[in-house]
């Protein structure tokens, strides 16, 4: 009998592994930031993530109609994989509907940004890392969309990843009510936990979206990345009509010395540059891989969140205080989704309960074995003939 649990060859993996990269070290920018300048204004840092965004868009695209020049080219540099067809490909969509599209997309951003920056905080009763142990949803949403949308089939092994995973969801909702809910408002417990969920349903629009401009209207990414970014810095400035973006900013200087205020817009120059990195390899990842592939990418390393928030943050209080069961319990939920989501990218491959048959790897090695028996019979019957 041979292994139960296989991890199988898989594809160039430099576009997750650098969205992991770029992922966690802007995160921890950020919480760099805001333990030492106590500086969280949400305005700047999200000015600066779409000003990164459309850069990194911007540069790349520039590079792509300079140097590459044939009609299909394929090149490899930073560890992407630069393609460019020349011949005018034939579109799903008119302009205006990818244009509307890009719009869209764009609103759903904007709208996880509202959500998240100017209501979600007003309960203090959601935990800091409420978004990230939910994010079990935005996995199955996406799913779904993929194969209602995009008519993307899920296979055996992934139907029953996101089945399990829906139950490690309804398993950590109800930790949050046990142990979050104790002793506070109803109400508010429920209204906040809602903005939460709310603020994850949107991601996955988003993705799907993408990846649809790139596989039926063949979009570019990088120009998908730009337009995005100008729609999304209308739509802030427009919110924010009347503010200062830089007040806070002002204030902080005032506040501290020169040197350490220099400090700080350097951790901001970093902030915006790593950005960019993650919205190249978010965008990469989800139109060659797929939503799932991008959100478990993004989401994997959760548990070494988590047990920062616990230590260093006091996360995952019940009752006033520290709960380990809550906090334990949580990070093993948390590395079981990540399995599955490993699962259902064929990262893993159980060999039982016939969940390896639909599998690439498996198709693949039946495609093999079943041209090796041509040849094999193929031979046998020039040996006949001789």
């Amino acid at each position: 009998m041979g292994n139960i649990i296989k991890i199988t060859p898989r594809r160039n993996l430099f576009y997750i592994i650098n969205l992991i990269i770029y992922y966690y070290i802007r995160k921890a920018v950020l919480i760099i930031i805001n333990k030492t300048f106590k500086f969280n204004d949400s305005l700047i840092f999200t000015i600066l993530m779409l000003t990164g965004e459309f850069f990194a868009g911007l540069s790349i695209y520039i590079y792509q109609m300079i140097f590459l020049k044939k009609d299909i080219k394929q090149v490899k540099h930073f560890n992407i994989v630069f393609t460019i067809f020349r011949p005018k490909m034939n579109r799903s969509d008119n302009i205006l509907k990818i244009i509307l599209l890009l719009f869209f997309s764009a609103s759903f951003d904007f709208v996880e940004f509202i959500v998240a920056t100017f209501y979600i905080p007003k309960f203090a009763v959601v935990s800091p890392t409420a978004e990230y142990r939910f994010g079990g949803l935005i996995i199955i949403l996406g799913a779904l969309l993929c194969h209602f949308n995009l008519k993307i089939k899920l296979l055996k092994h992934q139907f029953y990843s996101l089945v399990i995973t829906g139950i490690c969801l309804l398993i950590i909702i109800i930790l949050e009510i046990i142990y979050r809910g104790k002793g506070v408002s109803v109400g508010e417990f429920c209204k906040g936990h809602m903005l939460v969920l709310a603020y994850l349903f949107f991601v996955p629009f988003t993705d799907v979206i993408e990846k649809y401009l790139m596989e039926f209207n063949f979009v570019n990414p990088f120009l998908t990345l730009m337009v995005e970014a100008i729609f999304g810095v209308m739509f802030i400035l427009i919110y924010s009509a009347g503010e200062d973006p830089l007040k806070e900013l002002k204030k902080v200087y005032k506040d501290i010395n020169l040197g350490n205020f220099v400090l700080l817009i350097f951790l901001l120059f970093l902030f915006f540059a790593f950005s960019g990195g993650v919205n190249v390899y978010k965008i990469l990842t989800n139109g060659l891989y797929s939503p799932m592939t991008k959100t478990l990418a993004v989401y994997i390393l959760n548990p070494f969140l988590y047990i920062y928030y616990f230590i260093i943050e006091n996360d995952f209080m019940s009752g006033g205080k520290r709960n380990w069961f809550y906090f334990i319990a949580n990070v093993i939920i948390a590395i079981f989704i990540s399995f599955l989501g490993c699962l259902f990218n064929e990262y893993f491959i159980l060999s039982c309960c016939n969940l390896d048959y639909e599998t690439h790897f498996s198709i693949s090695k039946r495609a093999s074995n079943e041209n090796l028996d041509k040849e094999i019979m193929s031979s046998s019957h020039d040996d006949e003939d001789d």
